[in-house]
């Protein structure tokens, strides 16, 4: 066993790794009692998330927490006093290990907040739509992001060759994986001009989308320019019924009077005229069909066949434009 208390990576790589397993074993004991306390809370969020297995999930995601805050303690205690080639390897196991955790925490959440939106319900009187929705998973998730985002800047930093050569003894000039990732991440790498415009279409949406919108939400950005609430008592509103009103034909008077009187209750209305059909029989045009009339015979007064000699075709005006048309 290789001592080197000169050295500061041991620390600089083992405490951070100490305190986040501190955390996640303080979060498996804690889990089952903040799940208990969100219920006693929000009574109506208990049946959706017991339909929807959460009580299970969360349990579950308990015992992994404690797994992993274990695991993480131990390595940590050895990164920081052994000097072993074996020590480092199961120190960028327990980086993967911490990105798996907080893989499962983001289905975690993301499982329990989509009950909600399915479900139209209500949180803390703001019904649940896709923008609280978002905003309330981001609220929830961002120091998980944080967290594994310093894991990753240790995990590149154990890769480097000064801390191998630390732990396996092994004295080599040629740059290590973590030495590029640094080098890349400095230089912006073959393509500076690329890379700067990448990083800055990423700045800019996580400006617009998420750090505005939490800045609107600050204290006196929002709250002085609401409408003041009223000093009465809230009540319960029942739902507006509409009633249709349907109208109902007036009956027809009947009058019961003596048949034999003279006495007659009857109007008679338009379509009864007899003057009326009959004027309609007389200005209808009524046809015919002569199939002899086509043909030219057999019926009086039709013309007879023709010899020829007579005008050329066209009729009268035909024939009266090639008569006098050059004249013209």
């Amino acid at each position: 066993m290789r001592i080197r208390p000169s050295s500061l990576w041991p620390v600089i790589l083992g405490f951070p790794i100490a305190v986040l397993g501190g955390v996640l074993g303080h979060y498996a004991l804690l889990l089952p009692t903040i799940y208990d306390g969100v219920i006693a809370g929000h009574r109506s969020l208990a049946a959706p998330w017991l339909a929807a297995g959460i009580p299970g999930v969360v349990q579950t995601f308990a015992r992994v927490c404690g797994a992993a805050a274990t695991a993480l303690l131990v390595v940590s205690f050895l990164t920081m006093f052994v000097m072993r080639g074996w020590v480092q390897w199961c120190y960028r196991k327990c980086c993967v290990l911490s990105y798996v955790v907080a893989f499962l925490y983001l289905m975690v959440v993301g499982k329990a907040t989509a009950v909600l939106l399915e479900g139209n319900m209500t949180v803390d009187g703001t019904l649940v739509n896709p923008v609280t929705q978002f905003f309330l998973r981001w609220g929830l998730i961002w120091p998980v992001l944080l967290v594994a985002l310093g894991v990753a800047v240790l995990h590149v930093l154990a890769l480097r060759r000064r801390v191998i050569s630390l732990y396996t003894g092994i004295h080599d000039e040629r740059p290590a994986t973590g030495d590029r990732l640094v080098e890349n991440f400095l230089s912006n790498g073959e393509d500076p001009a690329f890379r700067k415009s990448i990083l800055s279409s990423v700045g800019l949406h996580i400006l617009v989308i998420l750090v505005i919108p939490w800045l609107l939400t600050l204290r006196g950005c929002v709250e002085p320019y609401r409408v003041p609430k009223g000093s009465g008592t809230p009540t319960t509103l029942s739902a507006v019924q509409i009633k249709k009103i349907v109208k109902k034909k007036p009956k027809k008077k009947k009058f019961v009077v003596n048949p034999k009187s003279a006495i007659s209750f009857h109007h008679p209305d338009l379509d009864e005229s007899v003057a009326a059909k009959q004027v309609d029989a007389m200005t209808q045009l009524t046809y015919t069909a002569d199939p002899t009339r086509v043909m030219g015979i057999g019926t009086a007064g039709s013309g007879k066949m023709g010899v020829g000699g007579g005008r050329p075709e066209g009729g009268r005006m035909a024939w009266i434009t090639r008569r006098f048309g050059s004249s013209t």
